[in-house]
């Protein structure tokens, strides 16, 4: 028997696996009928019942900041990605507004 205690889940929440190292989020708990369904990263999903959720020995971890998995990133925030056509906007505002500073100088 293990003394482990098991963080309580919580929808939104992700965790990992300390025996397998899998890393999931809680995405609905169902108090009457002890369950919890958890999404994993590859976007597979499962329902676990409250004595699997205890006997497992997990631990909080951080949402993953790789896209590569099925799970769908957030778009709303702009500060993490890049919009290669905004960069294009500004790089062309910038060469209008120099437009005649070449034709005053004696190249």
């Amino acid at each position: 028997m293990s003394s482990n205690t098991s963080p309580v889940p919580s929808i939104g929440n992700w965790y990992q696996n300390k025996q397998d190292g899998s890393i999931f989020e809680v995405v609905a708990v169902d108090a009457r009928d002890g369950t919890i369904e958890i999404q994993f990263f590859n976007g597979d999903i499962t329902e676990l019942d409250v004595e699997s959720w205890v006997q497992m020995q997990l631990s909080y971890t951080a949402e993953p900041n790789d896209t590569s998995g099925a799970l769908e990133p957030d778009t709303m925030n702009d500060d993490a990605e890049f919009n290669g056509d905004a960069v294009n906007l500004v790089l062309d505002q910038e060469f209008r507004s120099t437009e005649g500073y070449l034709d005053d100088m004696d190249l």
